[in-house]
């Protein structure tokens, strides 16, 4: 049985104690399968990334309302910290560049510093901030998931907006 490991404090030399990290600091195991899985899911985050990269708009053109309802929804209702990949899927779905979503959801949380969220890992073992209304919802956000109501609330505040006018 090896010593207990010990570091060296810098200020006086003298030894301290080595913590091993609290339980809710640790990172969870990422199984064979979650690896597997993001494999698998790899090549479709990287088409999307791709096709919301080559999305050209003019840099400081304000959203329209249908847009910003697509972007007001995500931010109130489900995240306020979407990962890269979701990021490119309402960039493609709103027809803006990955970079103005980006900084829109950026603007956002520097303006609105109000809102709870919770750390929750997906299938993929991703940890992933949502807010507690979306796990209310539905406790298996995917991306295919979050494209799925991205797209039904696109689809709905476009006709709404139609209807109005």
């Amino acid at each position: 049985m090896s010593p207990t490991p010990t570091l060296v404090d810098r200020s006086d030399g003298s030894p301290v104690s080595w913590k091993a990290r609290k339980t809710c600091h640790r990172s969870p195991k990422v199984t064979e399968a979650q690896k597997c899985a993001r494999a698998a899911k790899e090549p479709r985050r990287k088409e999307v990334l791709a096709r919301a990269l080559r999305i050209r708009t003019v840099e400081n053109s304000p959203v329209n309302e249908q847009q910003y309802r697509v972007l007001r929804m995500v931010y109130d209702e489900i995240t306020k910290y979407p990962k890269d990949h979701w990021i490119a899927i309402v960039a493609v779905i709103i027809h803006r560049s990955f970079a103005q979503v980006k900084h829109w959801f950026s603007n956002e949380r520097q303006k609105n510093k109000s809102g709870e969220t919770m750390d929750w890992h997906n299938e993929l073992g991703e940890k992933i901030r949502v807010r507690p209304m979306a796990i209310e919802l539905c406790e298996q956000w995917s991306d295919e998931f979050f494209e799925n109501v991205v797209m039904v609330y696109n689809f709905k505040s476009l006709k709404l907006l139609q209807w109005v006018e």
